[in-house]
């Protein structure tokens, strides 16, 4: 089946003029059905992925390229997906990784930045001045432990609360610094 996708696949590519490809559907289904066939790092692209996901599609014989949306780093929590660019010559049969660092957004509005400076100082007021306060465990009066999970609560993908915390941790340690602590 695939060795026959594959010269189904060049014989259609063989009427396709050069540039953009408007319809892609028959380009899909087959390059999906032959994939495999291709020498080079598939990336971790089965096949069957390209269906329905190809966008930016090019022809300039004997290469196709296009662009496809990867979706592995939402499975750790991130709001992004990947979009890998890939080319792919009819005639060598060679599939090639082209491009992978750009991203797309997916979860609708994205929330603002933290700003970390304003907190650091808040806390670090506490702290200079021995406030009692949820974010703080005194442990002497001259030894505070910060509650990092009341600065900064787990709401959101683990990358971006990693994110938030180091860099929250290092505006502490620069604001405390001064004062001695």
């Amino acid at each position: 089946m695939a060795q026959k996708g594959f010269a189904e696949l060049q014989n259609l590519m063989s009427t396709v003029p050069p540039g953009n490809v408007a319809n892609t559907a028959d380009v899909e289904e087959l390059l999906a059905s032959c994939w495999e066939l291709f020498e080079g790092d598939d990336g971790g692209l089965a096949g069957y992925k390209l269906k329905g996901r190809m966008e930016e599609v090019k022809w300039n014989p004997p290469i196709l390229s296009f662009v496809i949306e990867r979706h592995g780093g939402t499975v750790l929590g991130s709001g992004y997906a990947e979009l890998q660019s890939w080319t792919v010559d009819i005639n060598a049969g060679r599939a090639t990784l082209a491009d992978h660092h750009r991203q797309r957004w997916l979860h609708g509005p994205r929330n603002s930045p933290l700003k970390v400076g304003p907190i650091a100082a808040e806390i670090t007021e506490l702290i200079k001045n021995r406030k009692a306060d949820p974010r703080l465990k005194w442990k002497s009066s001259d030894e505070a432990r910060v509650q990092i999970g009341e600065v900064i609560p787990n709401d959101c993908p683990k990358q971006t609360l990693v994110g938030k915390r180091r860099r929250f941790k290092k505006a502490l340690q620069e604001s405390l610094q001064p004062h001695g602590w």
